[in-house]
């Protein structure tokens, strides 16, 4: 589990799936959402494209839930206002001592 001062409150968005020109797509028209508790965030980054005229900029978090957390590939998570993507696949991570398991979720913004 996690430390007991990881208190924020996650808000899952899940889009649901249509068929597009043969192949199964996200329809984000179709979402449902839900709340995993007893989580953290860490490790905040930023960085900007200073190549192109609009200057976008990336932003990355790492956010750490509770074991079994039901975030998957896709989804988008919103912290304290922020929306963020899923980037990548969220990994489970087993403490051999049982003392700290966790799911750690790789999250990304690209503002314009």
């Amino acid at each position: 589990m996690l430390p007991r001062w990881a208190r924020l409150s996650a808000t899952v968005t899940r889009p649901g799936s249509k068929t597009s020109r043969g192949a199964t797509v996200p329809d984000w028209s179709a979402t449902t959402t839900h709340t995993v508790s007893g989580c953290m965030l860490d490790f905040p980054s930023s960085s900007a494209d200073y190549n192109q005229p609009e200057a976008p900029v990336t932003q990355r978090r790492t956010l750490y839930a509770p074991p079994g957390a039901d975030i998957a590939k896709g989804d988008r998570v919103t912290i304290d206002g922020a929306t963020f993507q899923v980037d990548g696949v969220p990994l489970s991570f087993r403490s051999p001592f049982g003392t700290r398991d966790y799911v750690q979720v790789q999250l990304i913004d690209w503002e314009a």
